[in-house]
Protein backbone atom coordinates (compact mmCIF):
# COMPACT_ATOMS: atom_id res chain seq x y z
CA UNK A 1 0.00 0.00 0.00
CA UNK A 2 1.41 3.40 -1.04
CA UNK A 3 1.84 6.07 1.61
CA UNK A 4 0.38 9.56 1.24
CA UNK A 5 2.20 12.58 2.58
CA UNK A 6 -0.29 15.34 1.76
CA UNK A 7 -4.02 15.93 1.64
CA UNK A 8 -4.55 16.75 -2.01
CA UNK A 9 -7.64 18.67 -3.09
CA UNK A 10 -9.18 17.48 -6.33
CA UNK A 11 -10.87 20.08 -8.53
CA UNK A 12 -13.94 19.30 -10.60
CA UNK A 13 -15.84 21.49 -13.07
CA UNK A 14 -18.26 23.89 -11.39
CA UNK A 15 -21.75 24.72 -12.58
CA UNK A 16 -20.49 28.26 -13.22
CA UNK A 17 -18.27 28.50 -16.28
CA UNK A 18 -16.20 31.44 -17.42
CA UNK A 19 -16.85 32.31 -21.05
CA UNK A 20 -13.57 32.47 -22.96
CA UNK A 21 -12.12 35.97 -22.91
CA UNK A 22 -15.18 37.62 -21.43
CA UNK A 23 -13.88 40.47 -19.21
CA UNK A 24 -13.49 39.67 -15.50
CA UNK A 25 -13.32 42.28 -12.74
CA UNK A 26 -11.20 41.31 -9.74
CA UNK A 27 -11.47 43.13 -6.41
CA UNK A 28 -9.98 42.67 -2.97
CA UNK A 29 -6.59 41.81 -1.52
CA UNK A 30 -3.31 40.98 -3.23
CA UNK A 31 -4.51 37.46 -4.03
CA UNK A 32 -7.23 38.99 -6.23
CA UNK A 33 -4.46 40.87 -8.00
CA UNK A 34 -2.48 37.63 -8.43
CA UNK A 35 -5.39 36.03 -10.26
CA UNK A 36 -5.97 39.08 -12.47
CA UNK A 37 -2.28 39.24 -13.37
CA UNK A 38 -2.25 35.53 -14.20
CA UNK A 39 -5.27 35.94 -16.49
CA UNK A 40 -3.65 38.90 -18.23
CA UNK A 41 -0.59 36.77 -18.92
CA UNK A 42 -2.93 34.72 -21.11
CA UNK A 43 -4.24 37.89 -22.81
CA UNK A 44 -7.51 37.58 -20.84
CA UNK A 45 -9.09 41.02 -20.21
CA UNK A 46 -9.06 40.85 -16.42
CA UNK A 47 -8.88 44.09 -14.45
CA UNK A 48 -7.88 44.90 -10.88
CA UNK A 49 -8.95 48.55 -10.98
CA UNK A 50 -9.35 49.47 -7.31
CA UNK A 51 -5.97 48.50 -5.92
CA UNK A 52 -5.54 46.64 -2.63
CA UNK A 53 -8.72 46.40 -0.58
CA UNK A 54 -8.27 44.00 2.30
CA UNK A 55 -11.47 44.04 4.33
CA UNK A 56 -15.02 43.18 3.16
CA UNK A 57 -16.43 46.55 4.24
CA UNK A 58 -14.04 48.54 2.05
CA UNK A 59 -14.54 46.25 -0.95
CA UNK A 60 -18.32 46.57 -0.64
CA UNK A 61 -18.08 50.35 -0.24
CA UNK A 62 -16.00 50.76 -3.40
CA UNK A 63 -18.16 48.43 -5.52
CA UNK A 64 -21.30 50.30 -4.44
CA UNK A 65 -19.71 53.68 -5.16
CA UNK A 66 -18.38 52.62 -8.55
CA UNK A 67 -21.21 50.50 -9.90
CA UNK A 68 -24.46 51.58 -8.22
CA UNK A 69 -24.14 55.25 -7.25
CA UNK A 70 -24.94 58.03 -9.72
CA UNK A 71 -21.88 60.02 -10.89
CA UNK A 72 -22.63 63.27 -9.05
CA UNK A 73 -23.36 61.55 -5.74
CA UNK A 74 -20.33 59.28 -6.17
CA UNK A 75 -18.06 62.29 -6.67
CA UNK A 76 -19.43 64.04 -3.57
CA UNK A 77 -18.95 60.92 -1.47
CA UNK A 78 -15.45 60.43 -2.83
CA UNK A 79 -14.49 64.03 -2.08
CA UNK A 80 -15.50 63.44 1.54
CA UNK A 81 -12.76 60.79 1.77
CA UNK A 82 -9.78 62.71 0.38
CA UNK A 83 -6.98 64.29 2.38
CA UNK A 84 -3.54 65.78 1.88
CA UNK A 85 -0.37 64.37 3.41
CA UNK A 86 3.21 65.13 2.47
CA UNK A 87 2.12 67.32 -0.43
CA UNK A 88 0.10 64.53 -2.09
CA UNK A 89 -3.66 64.04 -2.19
CA UNK A 90 -5.11 60.61 -1.37
CA UNK A 91 -8.38 58.90 -0.49
CA UNK A 92 -9.18 56.77 2.54
CA UNK A 93 -11.18 54.51 0.19
CA UNK A 94 -8.23 53.47 -1.98
CA UNK A 95 -4.57 52.59 -1.71
CA UNK A 96 -1.75 54.82 -2.95
CA UNK A 97 -2.32 53.92 -6.60
CA UNK A 98 -4.97 56.63 -6.63
CA UNK A 99 -2.87 59.67 -5.75
CA UNK A 100 -2.29 63.16 -7.13
CA UNK A 101 -0.40 66.37 -6.53
CA UNK A 102 -3.68 68.31 -6.34
CA UNK A 103 -7.19 67.86 -5.03
CA UNK A 104 -8.66 68.41 -8.48
CA UNK A 105 -6.19 65.97 -10.01
CA UNK A 106 -7.33 63.28 -7.59
CA UNK A 107 -10.99 63.97 -8.38
CA UNK A 108 -10.22 63.74 -12.11
CA UNK A 109 -8.39 60.44 -11.58
CA UNK A 110 -11.40 59.07 -9.70
CA UNK A 111 -13.74 60.14 -12.53
CA UNK A 112 -11.52 58.42 -15.11
CA UNK A 113 -11.36 55.26 -13.01
CA UNK A 114 -15.13 55.21 -12.64
CA UNK A 115 -15.57 55.62 -16.40
CA UNK A 116 -13.10 52.80 -17.13
CA UNK A 117 -14.92 50.46 -14.73
CA UNK A 118 -18.27 51.40 -16.25
CA UNK A 119 -16.96 50.43 -19.68
CA UNK A 120 -15.63 47.14 -18.33
CA UNK A 121 -19.02 46.30 -16.85
CA UNK A 122 -20.75 46.58 -20.24
CA UNK A 123 -19.10 43.26 -21.16
CA UNK A 124 -18.11 41.78 -17.78
CA UNK A 125 -20.26 38.96 -16.39
CA UNK A 126 -18.05 37.81 -13.49
CA UNK A 127 -16.61 39.58 -10.45
CA UNK A 128 -13.87 37.77 -8.53
CA UNK A 129 -13.82 38.89 -4.88
CA UNK A 130 -11.06 38.06 -2.40
CA UNK A 131 -11.50 38.84 1.29
CA UNK A 132 -8.16 39.35 3.02
CA UNK A 133 -8.94 40.17 6.64
CA UNK A 134 -11.87 40.91 8.92
CA UNK A 135 -9.76 43.42 10.84
CA UNK A 136 -10.54 47.03 9.94
CA UNK A 137 -9.40 50.52 10.81
CA UNK A 138 -11.84 53.41 11.16
CA UNK A 139 -11.12 57.09 11.51
CA UNK A 140 -11.54 58.13 15.13
CA UNK A 141 -12.93 61.48 13.99
CA UNK A 142 -15.98 60.20 12.07
CA UNK A 143 -15.87 56.38 12.37
CA UNK A 144 -15.41 55.90 8.61
CA UNK A 145 -13.80 52.55 7.77
CA UNK A 146 -10.69 53.09 5.68
CA UNK A 147 -9.23 50.83 3.02
CA UNK A 148 -5.69 51.99 3.71
CA UNK A 149 -4.10 53.94 6.56
CA UNK A 150 -1.53 55.53 4.21
CA UNK A 151 1.12 55.39 6.96
CA UNK A 152 -0.70 58.03 8.98
CA UNK A 153 -0.37 58.20 12.81
CA UNK A 154 -2.04 55.33 14.67
CA UNK A 155 -3.84 57.81 16.91
CA UNK A 156 -6.08 58.74 13.97
CA UNK A 157 -7.69 55.29 13.91
CA UNK A 158 -9.52 52.73 15.95
CA UNK A 159 -9.10 49.05 15.15
CA UNK A 160 -12.01 46.61 15.15
CA UNK A 161 -12.99 43.24 13.72
CA UNK A 162 -16.05 42.73 11.56
CA UNK A 163 -18.35 39.87 12.56
CA UNK A 164 -20.10 37.57 10.06
CA UNK A 165 -23.45 39.34 10.46
CA UNK A 166 -21.91 42.70 9.62
CA UNK A 167 -20.26 41.27 6.50
CA UNK A 168 -23.39 39.54 5.25
CA UNK A 169 -25.42 42.65 6.05
CA UNK A 170 -23.22 44.59 3.64
CA UNK A 171 -22.80 41.98 0.93
CA UNK A 172 -26.15 40.25 0.48
CA UNK A 173 -28.02 43.48 -0.39
CA UNK A 174 -25.07 44.61 -2.55
CA UNK A 175 -25.08 41.39 -4.59
CA UNK A 176 -28.82 41.59 -5.13
CA UNK A 177 -28.64 45.23 -6.24
CA UNK A 178 -25.72 44.53 -8.58
CA UNK A 179 -27.57 41.53 -10.03
CA UNK A 180 -30.56 43.77 -10.74
CA UNK A 181 -28.34 46.38 -12.41
CA UNK A 182 -26.29 43.82 -14.36
CA UNK A 183 -28.48 40.80 -15.19
CA UNK A 184 -26.55 37.54 -15.33
CA UNK A 185 -23.67 38.84 -13.21
CA UNK A 186 -21.84 36.10 -11.28
CA UNK A 187 -19.56 36.31 -8.24
CA UNK A 188 -16.69 34.02 -7.30
CA UNK A 189 -15.55 34.49 -3.70
CA UNK A 190 -12.23 33.47 -2.21
CA UNK A 191 -10.62 33.93 1.17
CA UNK A 192 -7.01 34.97 0.77
CA UNK A 193 -4.42 32.45 2.00
CA UNK A 194 -2.10 35.37 2.81
CA UNK A 195 -1.54 35.41 6.57
CA UNK A 196 -1.89 38.81 8.23
CA UNK A 197 0.69 38.09 10.91
CA UNK A 198 0.98 41.71 12.01
CA UNK A 199 -2.51 41.26 13.45
CA UNK A 200 -1.17 38.40 15.57
CA UNK A 201 -1.34 34.65 14.99
CA UNK A 202 -4.52 34.05 16.98
CA UNK A 203 -6.10 37.24 15.65
CA UNK A 204 -5.35 36.16 12.08
CA UNK A 205 -7.06 32.81 12.73
CA UNK A 206 -10.13 34.55 14.14
CA UNK A 207 -10.18 36.85 11.14
CA UNK A 208 -9.99 34.06 8.56
CA UNK A 209 -12.68 32.06 10.40
CA UNK A 210 -14.95 35.11 10.33
CA UNK A 211 -14.43 35.51 6.59
CA UNK A 212 -15.16 31.84 5.91
CA UNK A 213 -18.41 31.95 7.87
CA UNK A 214 -19.48 35.14 6.10
CA UNK A 215 -18.68 33.85 2.61
CA UNK A 216 -20.53 30.60 3.30
CA UNK A 217 -23.63 32.56 4.34
CA UNK A 218 -23.37 34.90 1.35
CA UNK A 219 -23.14 32.03 -1.13
CA UNK A 220 -25.98 30.11 0.50
CA UNK A 221 -28.33 33.10 0.55
CA UNK A 222 -27.71 34.61 -2.90
CA UNK A 223 -27.87 33.37 -6.47
CA UNK A 224 -24.96 33.18 -8.91
CA UNK A 225 -22.36 33.19 -6.13
CA UNK A 226 -19.71 30.52 -5.68
CA UNK A 227 -16.80 29.86 -3.33
CA UNK A 228 -13.39 28.86 -4.69
CA UNK A 229 -11.08 27.18 -2.13
CA UNK A 230 -7.88 29.15 -2.72
CA UNK A 231 -7.34 29.27 1.05
CA UNK A 232 -7.65 25.51 1.43
CA UNK A 233 -5.41 24.80 -1.55
CA UNK A 234 -2.54 26.66 0.11
CA UNK A 235 -3.22 25.93 3.78
CA UNK A 236 -4.45 22.32 3.58
CA UNK A 237 -3.16 20.94 0.28
CA UNK A 238 0.30 22.49 -0.16
CA UNK A 239 0.67 23.10 3.59
CA UNK A 240 4.41 23.70 3.60
CA UNK A 241 6.69 26.72 3.97
CA UNK A 242 8.32 25.72 0.68
CA UNK A 243 5.25 27.24 -0.96
CA UNK A 244 5.55 30.62 0.74
CA UNK A 245 7.52 33.69 -0.25
CA UNK A 246 10.45 34.96 1.81
CA UNK A 247 8.13 36.81 4.21
CA UNK A 248 6.51 33.49 5.19
CA UNK A 249 3.10 35.11 4.81
CA UNK A 250 2.44 35.37 1.06
CA UNK A 251 2.18 32.31 -1.21
CA UNK A 252 5.13 31.81 -3.54
CA UNK A 253 4.84 32.11 -7.31
CA UNK A 254 4.69 28.31 -7.49
CA UNK A 255 1.77 28.24 -5.05
CA UNK A 256 -0.08 30.92 -7.01
CA UNK A 257 0.43 28.89 -10.18
CA UNK A 258 -0.92 25.78 -8.43
CA UNK A 259 -4.05 27.67 -7.35
CA UNK A 260 -4.40 29.11 -10.85
CA UNK A 261 -4.38 25.63 -12.40
CA UNK A 262 -7.13 24.54 -10.01
CA UNK A 263 -9.09 27.69 -10.85
CA UNK A 264 -8.85 26.86 -14.56
CA UNK A 265 -9.93 23.26 -13.97
CA UNK A 266 -12.91 24.47 -11.94
CA UNK A 267 -14.30 27.33 -14.03
CA UNK A 268 -13.03 26.78 -17.57
CA UNK A 269 -14.04 24.28 -20.21
CA UNK A 270 -11.49 22.24 -22.12
CA UNK A 271 -11.89 24.61 -25.06
CA UNK A 272 -11.29 27.66 -22.88
CA UNK A 273 -8.18 26.12 -21.32
CA UNK A 274 -6.89 25.46 -24.84
CA UNK A 275 -7.59 29.08 -25.72
CA UNK A 276 -5.65 30.47 -22.75
CA UNK A 277 -2.73 28.21 -23.66
CA UNK A 278 -2.73 29.91 -27.06
CA UNK A 279 -2.95 33.33 -25.42
CA UNK A 280 -0.08 32.59 -23.06
CA UNK A 281 2.08 31.37 -25.93
CA UNK A 282 1.44 34.58 -27.86
CA UNK A 283 2.15 36.72 -24.78
CA UNK A 284 5.51 34.99 -24.32
CA UNK A 285 6.38 35.58 -27.97
CA UNK A 286 5.42 39.25 -27.67
CA UNK A 287 7.60 39.58 -24.57
CA UNK A 288 10.58 37.89 -26.23
CA UNK A 289 13.67 40.06 -26.67
CA UNK A 290 16.40 38.60 -28.91
CA UNK A 291 19.89 38.54 -27.41
CA UNK A 292 21.24 40.22 -30.53
CA UNK A 293 18.85 43.12 -30.08
CA UNK A 294 17.72 42.67 -33.69
CA UNK A 295 14.22 41.22 -34.24
CA UNK A 296 14.02 38.04 -36.30
CA UNK A 297 11.70 38.79 -39.26
CA UNK A 298 10.41 35.21 -39.44
CA UNK A 299 9.72 35.13 -35.67
CA UNK A 300 7.93 38.49 -35.87
CA UNK A 301 5.85 37.42 -38.85
CA UNK A 302 4.80 34.18 -37.14
CA UNK A 303 3.86 36.08 -33.99
CA UNK A 304 1.72 38.50 -36.01
CA UNK A 305 0.02 35.56 -37.73
CA UNK A 306 -0.81 33.90 -34.42
CA UNK A 307 -2.03 37.24 -33.05
CA UNK A 308 -4.31 37.82 -36.04
CA UNK A 309 -5.81 34.34 -35.69
CA UNK A 310 -6.34 34.90 -31.98
CA UNK A 311 -7.93 38.30 -32.61
CA UNK A 312 -10.41 36.72 -35.05
CA UNK A 313 -11.37 34.04 -32.54
CA UNK A 314 -11.49 36.31 -29.48
CA UNK A 315 -12.07 39.95 -30.48
CA UNK A 316 -12.33 41.01 -26.82
CA UNK A 317 -8.89 39.73 -25.85
CA UNK A 318 -6.42 41.96 -24.03
CA UNK A 319 -4.13 43.67 -26.51
CA UNK A 320 -0.70 43.86 -24.88
CA UNK A 321 0.55 47.38 -24.16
Amino acid sequence: MSMRFRTEITSSPADLELAAYRPVLSAGSCFAENMAVRMRQCLWPASFPFGMLYNPASIAMVLRLMLLTDPATAMRQFEDTIFEAGGRWRSWMFDSRLISDSQQGLADAFARLRLDVSRTMTLCDTILVTFGTAWCYALASNDMTVANCHKQPAALFRRYRLDPDEITGLWIPLIRELSDRYPGLRFIFTVSPVRHLKDGFHENTLSKATLHIAVDRICSQTENTRYFPAFELVMDDLRDYRFYAADMAHPSDLAVEYVWQHFCDTYMSTETRQAIARGEKIQKRLSHRPMSGVPDPEFTAETERLLDEFRRDFPQFLLPQ
